[in-house]
């Protein structure tokens, strides 16, 4: 049967050895049964942890281990060690789509380092063999970025969840957060003024939320806009007859905000079957 792999590096950031008393007691502490346990052995960058049956082997797989004070998420293949993390996939139909078919759907994107597995439901503080629904995989950390997140599955669309230091978030472009977080630029606190870019680097320029660089301004029929995204906005709602309401969207600093302030004026199922098809042109003009 094949081991569970826990990295020292997992507990300890220098990459020293945990000692096996520790390992052990985590064990039996997250299974309540030691005869659940085979053996431990130590290796050249980790332990590897040796269950009675792969049932047991995929409970703690799920369960985890508190170490140090610490909570190590584990991974069912040796070959994904260190340099392999967990990601969770959503919205997928248990009978419907088969570990075989989402396998071959990650693979377009990413090295695999785990066969796919089902999450299962906590209930009192216990792990019951019940399915959630969702599944999860380890995944080279290296290649983690290349995953949309997104992922076509046969005809299905699976919400990709990735370690909160790897999720990069729509709005500022930043890695360690996601759109709705506090932490995001964009969600600042009243009265601090952050820029927000999505796209990064030389090419930010790009984006609709890029501020106009002083003395560099975009009018439109003498009214002046921050952004291209206020810009984007301001024409949207005067396609929809909100009268004044648009110019609303010129008090806001930045293009994220004045695109919150948008929806909340003309929410997205209140626009026009046509709107796409004027946008292109409202845009090009």
């Amino acid at each position: 049967m094949a081991p569970i792999f826990l990295g020292y590096n997992r507990v300890n950031a220098d990459g020293q050895c945990i000692p096996l008393v520790q390992v052990v007691a985590a064990i039996i502490q997250s299974m309540g049964n030691p005869d659940l346990l085979d053996a431990v052995q130590p290796m050249k960058n980790g332990w590897y942890i040796y269950m009675t049956t792969n049932a047991d082997r995929t409970r703690l797989v799920g369960l985890g281990l508190n170490v140090a004070g610490k909570h190590i998420e584990l991974c069912s293949d040796t070959r994904a060690g260190k340099s392999a993390v967990k990601v969770t996939l959503k919205d997928l139909l248990l009978h419907s789509i088969s570990n075989k078919d989402v396998l071959d759907a990650l693979k377009q994107h990413c090295t695999v380092a785990s066969e796919v597995k089902y999450s299962n439901l906590w209930h009192d503080g216990r792990l019951t063999g019940v399915h959630t629904g969702d599944r999860f995989v380890y995944v080279s950390s290296t290649e983690v970025s290349k995953l949309p997140n997104l992922l076509d599955v046969l005809t299905y669309k699976a919400r990709v969840i990735k370690p909160p230091h790897m999720s990069q978030c729509k709005c500022c472009g930043q890695l360690g957060h996601c759109l709705s977080d506090l932490s995001c630029p964009a969600q600042a606190v009243e009265g601090v003024v952050e820029t927000v870019e999505t796209f990064c680097g030389g090419k930010c320029q790009l984006s609709n939320l890029h501020q106009c660089p002083e003395g560099c301004v975009i009018s439109d029929r003498g009214t002046t806009f921050a952004t291209n995204e206020h810009h984007y906005q301001f024409k949207k709602l005067k396609a929809h007859d909100t009268g004044e309401e648009a110019y609303l969207l010129l008090t806001k600093e930045s293009g994220f905000d004045a695109m919150k302030k948008a929806k909340s004026l003309l929410p997205d199922d209140k626009l026009s079957s046509d709107w796409k098809d004027c946008a292109y042109a409202e845009m090009q003009e």
